[in-house]
Formats: structure tokens, sequence, C-alpha cells
């Protein structure tokens, strides 16, 4: 989850990963072509940026993508794109159940989690949050095991992605399919994430007009009931935390802040055009300006402003194209999805964790039967 630092649940991880490994040795062609290429983009970059921008190399950081890229490609040559769907969907749905109970622990009753914090205390990465460090406020967030609750927004938002478009559309309201849809939904508006809920009016509204003819929500109770729960859900959350409304409409919280990392994220690429400033240098100084040091909140254009134009429409391909994928070949489906993508990774830090690299691969393919 990108957070675990401690050495003990570093060695379990490891231990975990050489075990998989050892099972699992091969990388195809297409894939070890892309982690050679991937490598040696790497090694231009980092030569260009030290040589001509003099940007000073973050060993840590430039062992961590290396890591990430060949564990990409161990991974995805052995898992298919059906099965990490599956997988995916599964153990988000998992960690809502968790964080949900967590965010109603702490909320309604007077408990004490022992690995819940406030904001304030400085520990960033708790089931719960609480801001604005600045007023004090007390507007609890659920931010699940990840760093923020805009980051665990995102990665909710790719699994309602995936659920609701692989999902034949006879089934979504059924069973585990619509129990999953309705804990995913719910977690998500307790993110109070302004990027969370565009997103999700985004897949929902293009879920229904997409499907229109066997998505009929006036016949379908099911289907009634989770809509008409998820316009009361954000009618609630807007009406009493404004956060379309603050963020987006009067421009304020941390609009100011995200729009200047935009701005100065894609100013820093075209200056530095073909490789960027390095994709695992300290390049402060390139950011000097911005409304908020080391900032750089806009993942997107931080990741831009690292590699250079030419990669980033190489990166943004490549997500069309795993789009297209995931979504099983459906044009329409795969635009909303490469939008959505882009939304989410333009406003959080997603790129370079290893979810936003592993567009950059292929999953395993299934072998048809005759």
């Amino acid at each position: 989850l990108n957070y675990v630092y401690n050495l003990p649940c570093m060695l379990v991880l490891l231990l975990i990963a050489i075990y998989y490994v050892v099972r699992n040795k091969s990388i195809t062609k297409c894939n070890g072509y892309r982690l050679l290429g991937l490598l040696a983009f790497v090694f231009v970059d980092e030569l260009i940026s030290l040589t001509v921008y003099e940007y000073p190399l973050e060993t840590n950081t430039l062992i961590i993508l290396i890591i990430r890229l060949f564990s990409l490609a161990i991974i995805m040559d052995n898992i298919s794109v059906e099965s990490y769907i599956k997988k995916y969907t599964s153990i988000l749905f998992a960690i809502c159940v968790v964080s949900l109970m967590c965010f109603a622990v702490i909320n309604f009753t007077s408990i004490s989690l022992p690995f819940a914090r406030n904001y304030q205390d400085g520990f960033y990465g708790t089931f719960y949050f609480r801001i604005n460090e600045y007023t004090r406020a007390i507007t609890t967030r659920n931010s699940g095991p990840y760093g923020e609750p805009g980051i665990f927004a995102v990665y909710i938002v790719l699994a309602l992605g995936f659920q609701l478009f692989s999902t034949p559309v006879e089934e979504i309201t059924k069973g585990w399919n619509a129990i999953r849809v309705i804990v995913l939904s719910v977690t998500l508006l307790t993110t109070l994430s302004g990027t969370g809920l565009i997103c999700y009016l985004i897949l929902f509204v293009a879920y229904v007009l997409l499907n229109h003819e066997k998505v009929n929500i006036l016949k379908n109770p099911i289907m009634f009931l989770i809509v008409l729960a998820m316009i009361v859900g954000l009618y609630y959350a807007e009406t009493t935390y404004g956060i379309l409304e603050e963020k987006v409409i009067s421009q304020g919280g941390s609009y100011g802040v995200r729009m200047n990392d935009t701005l100065k994220g894609y100013q820093i690429a075209i200056q530095h055009f073909l490789t960027g400033t390095g994709i695992a240098n300290n390049y402060s100084s390139a950011w000097t300006g911005a409304l908020l040091a080391n900032s750089r909140s806009n993942g997107m254009a931080n990741f831009s402003a690292s590699v250079g134009i030419p990669f980033l429409i190489f990166y943004l391909f490549c997500v069309f194209r795993r789009s297209l994928e995931y979504m099983n070949k459906n044009l329409a489906a795969a635009i909303v999805f490469f939008l959505v993508v882009l939304v989410s990774f333009n406003t959080q830090p997603i790129v370079m964790q290893t979810i936003g690299l592993s567009f950059l691969f292929i999953w395993k393919k299934e072998k048809l039967n005759d």
C-alpha cells in the first residue's frame, strides 16, 4: 500500500515476493522487451538529468522504481486481465468493509482504536483522519489504509469502474454484485473526496446511458434503491461539507494548490520537453515559485515534468490501450474509463505508484479453448 516502512513488514513482504518469483520465473518477450525499454529510458533519462540539468539523483526513488518495474513484469505475466479485475475488486471490497467498520466505530462510539489518529498528530496513513489542520475543525474523512482520503477514493473509483463494466448488466443488481456496488459507493462517500465524487458521477451516468436499454431504474427495485441512496448520500455530503461547491465552484480548499501544481508541472514539462527533469531526481529547484513547497499534488503533471512530453504521450497511449482491455474492447466504456483515470491521476499522485505504472505493461493472455 506504499506506506509500509517498518523493517519486519518489509522482510515478510520480501519473503513472499521471493517465493512468488521462484514459482513464476519467466518473463515473456513482450513484457521483457517493455521492461528493457523502460530501463533503457530510465538510464538515458538519468544520464541527461545528471549531466545537462544537474538535478541530484535520489537513490531510494530509483531503487523503488526499478523494483516496481521488475515486479510488474513478473506479476502481469502470470495474471490475466480477467483475473486481475476480479482480484482487484475483491481486495478493494474487503478494504472498504474494514474501513467502514473502523469509520463507524470512531464516529459513532467512544471507542479509541490504537491505529487511528488525527491529522494534527502527524500520523498520515490511518483508517481515518480528521481535517482541517489550519482551522482544527473536526471533519472526519475515511482514508482507509492509504495516505489520505483522496488516494483511497481513486482506488475505489477504479474498483467501481471494474465492477460496473465487467459485470453483465443483468447481474449487476443481484447478490454479491449489488452488495459490492453499494459498499464501494458508500465508502467512496465517506472519503468526502471531490475528485472521487466527480469520477463516481461520470461512471454512473455513463453506465446508465450506455446500458439504457437494459438498465431500467424505475422497474428494477435494487437499481432504484442504489440510485436513490447515492443521490441522498451525495446531497448530504454536499450540503453538509460543500465538497464540490468549495473546491470546484468557489475554487477554495485545496483548489488553489492543485491548480498551481498543475500549471507549474506542465510548464516544467514543456521547458524540459524531451526527457523532463529526471524520473528519480531531486528537482525541487525546478519547482521554485510553487504555491506550496514540495506539494506536487497533480500526479500526471508531476510525472510529465519528470519524464518529458514524448514519454507522457506514450504513457497516455498505454493507458488508453489498457482501458480498452479492461472494458472488454467496448470503445465507449473504454473512453469513459480513460477519462476517469485522467481526472483521477491529474488530482492525486498515483502515476508513480505501482498501479499507475501497471498501465505500461501487458497482462497475461488467457489460452482459448478449441
